[in-house]
């Protein structure tokens, strides 16, 4: 083997006669400089493989591509056959039907009455509003979030006990997404946008409102706009355990049942049609694409949200705030 690999590197290049002034080009053009480069950059000759073992190695790669086709293929079927065996039945859409109704009964016509009052009629009288616009604009998303939330049918299933949990764990935490939905629902007047954005800068700090706007980007950017998906994922996530980071003594009440039956088969009831929804309407592949977004988005809403709330909770400027949030989570439970 030696011997003959020897001979090979004694060899001129084959396309010596061409005058190619670029090495590169000639060893990408002869085998004979390619295999000289190999042995000066460290090649052994024992590690060169024998025609036997060419002939395995290929066999060996054939091998694998079958097996990852067959793979390819298998997976395709299963997909096949989960979408087919998983579509929308008619109380599927009227179950869906419903939930947008509630929304925009519920959330937007209060989100709407809030907002009426909220603003003055001249603009160039705001300023003498802005005190009360400091709790008005969080507690709107609020208000009307929780309006839409105890609309629901299954919520009024529950024991007393649990609905206390949920009003207490789970309502704040979920302002910044009915926030998007909202905002892509509902028109402003530009000049509202303003002073509702230096609401918010007053509300988070200069740094914490940086991210406030990242991830009103990133919500554009991410969700799809469809009037099903974003509220369904909101009642997924408040038919949840605690979505809270801080759990908060001033509350009324901190006890809950302890059997979680009777709230985890209402989570699996909205998470089943919300994926059949999204199978329906959009296919697998965007499907789990579409999921994966709004797990992810969350998680970063959550992780703003919180930072928010400790916020709220410690300034004393913002203290009135935090103690009708409070409020509103103990009307709640009435």
């Amino acid at each position: 083997m030696e011997d003959f690999f020897s001979k090979i590197l004694k060899l001129s290049c084959r396309h010596k006669q061409d005058d190619y002034s670029n090495e590169d080009f000639k060893i990408r053009r002869c085998s004979n400089c390619r295999l000289q480069r190999s042995f000066q950059m460290g090649m052994k000759v024992e590690f060169i493989r024998s025609d036997e073992e060419n002939i395995r190695y290929k066999q060996l790669i054939q091998q694998n591509r079958e097996k990852q086709e067959l793979f390819r293929q298998q997976q395709q079927q299963q997909r096949k056959t989960l979408i087919s065996t998983i579509f929308l039945h008619g109380n599927d859409w009227n179950h869906l039907s419903n939930i947008v109704s509630a929304y925009e009964t519920h959330c937007l016509e209060t989100f709407v009455q809030q907002r009426m009052t909220m603003y003055p009629i001249e603009r160039s009288s705001i300023d003498q509003f802005y005190g009360k616009h400091l709790v008005d604009l969080p507690m709107s998303f609020m208000i009307s979030l929780r309006e839409f939330l105890h609309s629901l049918p299954l919520y009024h299933t529950l024991k007393r006990i649990d609905q206390i949990y949920l009003n207490h764990v789970n309502l704040r935490p979920l302002i910044f997404m009915n926030m998007f939905e909202i905002r892509q629902t509902c028109y402003f007047e530009s000049w509202q946008n303003e002073f509702d954005h230096s609401t918010w800068r007053f509300i988070c700090g200069e740094k914490l409102y940086e991210k406030f706007l990242w991830i009103e980007d990133l919500s554009d950017k991410l969700l799809i706009t469809d009037p099903i998906i974003i509220r369904l994922w909101i009642i997924i996530l408040f038919f949840s355990t605690s979505l809270s980071c801080l759990y908060e003594k001033s509350c009324p009440t901190r006890e809950y049942s302890k059997e979680k039956t009777s709230l985890f088969s209402i989570q699996n009831t909205y998470v089943e049609l919300l994926w059949k929804y999204l199978l329906h309407r959009y296919r697998y592949e965007n499907a789990v694409r579409i999921y994966s977004n709004l797990t992810n988005l969350y998680l970063k809403m959550q992780h703003i949200g919180f930072a928010i709330g400790v916020q709220v909770r410690h300034r004393s400027e913002l203290i009135d705030i935090h103690r009708k949030m409070n409020q509103l989570v103990f009307e709640g439970n009435h």
